[in-house]
């Protein structure tokens, strides 16, 4: 799926042959990457200098587009796996895969149909193509050769020159070490070519990192001596090191994959530069103003206190004994004649932030976690969240606090978010209508120490009340819980598809007589009861072979049937509704089983 890890792909410099890059491979690959190295076709070491031999002939006829060719051949299969790519270039190596991304974008194969694609593009020391039909040098001519090289009948040869500049933050004896890895030769044409696409037209995100030290050469023009003398004077192993940690920084910065369903092309703070939250003041800031942004979490933002803690009088809705939820008086006047009892809560936890549009949030790896405070979107649209654990909103406590809060919002996508230990809702949606909204691949953890039914589940879920919601539920694991599951009501319109319920000791699907949803391809287990027996809103649950045909002219496909395991009946073809799907994106479905097997591994928080 497009919210796994994203392929790196190292292109070589010239004269370097893929195992110069194997020890940042290395570690890549043990972090879990898939690591592509092409093998350039401009450069190799030659069996002989004979310019008269096919095999030189052959070398010197190689140009960028020969490279570039090379570069998809190996992609092709990755693209129609969907993989995303990341391409990191050292020195010559950013010609060829500045070429490649022309028209392979993840966006423009997407607007054909096609899966996969480019999503960032790193040079280091590298050149560019600033004019259009022009060469690296900004014109027609060949590109001269530098000192260390000899040119020969349109083949440059390395020669020893090179090695202490190459290699110059090595020993001797590691400099000899690391030679053994240059290739002697590399055609002269590669270096001459022109291009009409240029470092200009890349729409993805770019990082350059440019090396300085340059020594100033007459017998050179400025622009070829700073293009062509970097991969020289540079220092090898901090190229490596680099290179490291930028693909740390933009893997870290970016939105994985894409929104299917409602929430289908939203933007978020699309491409503005990355800001990182120091402390919970900066957080509620870039989360509130007006500003178009892409917001990085990297620590825990503790919020428990920072709006003092409340002593007053609560309930006991169900039992006070251990194990129980007591409630705060909400209003003032929600506990009625329950009996009352003293309660001492986090104030932070009752309201959440109020998040402004055109945002990203994005938590890096299993840092971004927000404690003690919900996120609310109302009002707003196109806003991202990825990768964040919303926790500990005071979880003893009715009415302690709702991680994620949506009214009369458009365009929202929450993905691969966990939420746990909560005084009340996972996800709520307000009376006033909310369209686009997709939650993909979350968790939805109800362990907790403090339950309605006194017993460790925790049942306020997900709550629908919105008039005329549209949402897509896709991907997601929904387990330990007791009820709302979600309370489908108003006359919210739900597809939900690939999800996982398990170790439900209640209900999942409550609601009433105008909620509507299609349930397809999802795995309930353990779930003791799937469906409320009063529920009188429309489901349809994809049954059986004539349900799945009646769906077709819909979906443009048939449903997907779902698992039942240890679990209660739902068998519901409801009809009526599925005209809503007229003019909406609709989510991908695969079969239960895929879900079944793939989605509790990686669903939630730390899984991208």
């Amino acid at each position: 799926m497009a919210e796994s890890k994203p392929v790196i792909v190292i292109v070589p410099g010239g004269f370097c042959s893929p195992e110069v890059y194997q020890p940042v491979a290395n570690i890549l690959e043990q972090d879990g990457f898939t690591v592509i190295i092409p093998k350039l076709t401009v450069t190799k070491n030659l069996t002989s200098k004979d310019s008269k031999s096919q095999e030189f002939k052959d070398l010197a006829d190689k140009g960028l587009l020969d490279d570039v060719k090379e570069i998809h051949d190996r992609l092709a299969s990755e693209f129609d796996k969907g993989s995303e790519v990341v391409i990191f270039a050292h020195s010559y190596g950013s010609l060829p895969a500045l070429l490649s991304i022309e028209k392979h974008t993840v966006e423009e194969r997407q607007a054909k149909g096609l899966s996969g694609g480019i999503k960032a593009y790193i040079a280091i020391a590298g050149f560019p193509f600033t004019q259009r039909g022009k060469n690296v040098l900004g014109n027609t001519e060949p590109a001269p050769p530098m000192p260390y090289h000899e040119l020969q009948d349109g083949i440059l040869h390395m020669t020893e020159a090179a090695k202490p500049l190459f290699f110059s933050d090595l020993s001797p004896d590691k400099q000899d070490e690391a030679w053994k890895l240059v290739l002697e030769s590399q055609s002269h044409k590669s270096l001459s070519d022109v291009s009409e696409f240029i470092n200009s037209d890349v729409t993805i995100p770019k990082t350059y990192l440019i090396y300085d030290g340059f020594v100033h050469d007459e017998t050179n023009s400025p622009v070829h001596f700073l293009a062509l003398s970097t991969i020289a004077i540079m220092k090898f192993a901090i190229c490596l090191s680099a290179l490291t940690a930028l693909f740390a920084s933009v893997t870290a910065q970016k939105v994985s994959g894409s929104a299917q369903g409602f929430a289908q092309g939203v933007t978020g703070g699309g491409s503005a530069a990355a800001v990182t939250p120091k402390n919970i003041q900066e957080l509620v800031t870039y989360l509130t103003d007006k500003t178009a942004r892409v917001i990085v979490l990297d620590r825990t933002y503790d919020f428990i206190g920072s709006e003092g803690t409340v002593k007053e009088k609560g309930c006991a809705p169900w039992k006070t004994g251990p194990g129980c939820q007591l409630a705060i008086n909400a209003a003032g006047n929600w506990c009625g004649d329950n009996p009352k009892v003293d309660v001492t809560y986090s104030k932070a936890g009752t309201s959440g932030i109020n998040v402004a549009s055109d945002k990203t949030i994005i938590g890096v790896g299993n840092k971004g976690i927000i404690k003690g405070k919900g996120l609310r979107f109302v009002n707003v649209k196109n806003i991202i969240v990825q990768n964040i654990h919303i926790k500990n909103l005071n979880p003893q406590y009715v009415w302690g606090g709702d991680a994620f809060t949506f009214s009369g919002t458009s365009k929202i996508w929450v993905d691969h978010c966990t939420t746990s230990l909560l005084g009340r809702q996972h996800y709520v949606f307000g009376r006033d209508k909310s369209t686009g909204i997709t939650l993909s691949n979350n968790h939805i953890d109800g362990r907790t120490q403090w339950s309605a039914g006194c017993d460790g589940y925790h049942y306020w879920t997900i709550e629908m009340v919105g008039q005329g919601d549209q949402i897509t539920f896709q991907n997601n694991l929904i387990e330990h819980t007791a009820g709302r599951g979600p309370a489908l009501s108003a006359t919210t319109f739900l597809h939900a598809v690939n999800n996982v319920w398990r170790d439900i000791n209640g209900h999942a699907i409550e609601g009433d007589t105008a909620g509507k949803g299609l349930f397809e391809g999802n795995v309930f287990q353990n779930v003791k009861q799937v469906v409320v027996p009063d529920f009188k809103g429309q489901l349809n649950s994809c049954p059986d072979t004539a349900a799945a045909t009646a769906t077709q002219q819909y979906l443009d496909r048939v449903c997907q049937g779902n698992i039942f395991v240890s679990s209660g009946a739902f068998n519901r073809k409801d009809i009526g509704f599925m005209s809503e799907f007229k003019g909406l994106p609709i989510a991908r479905s695969t079969q239960a089983t895929t879900a079944q097997s793939k989605v509790p591994g990686n669903a939630g928080f730390g899984r991208i």
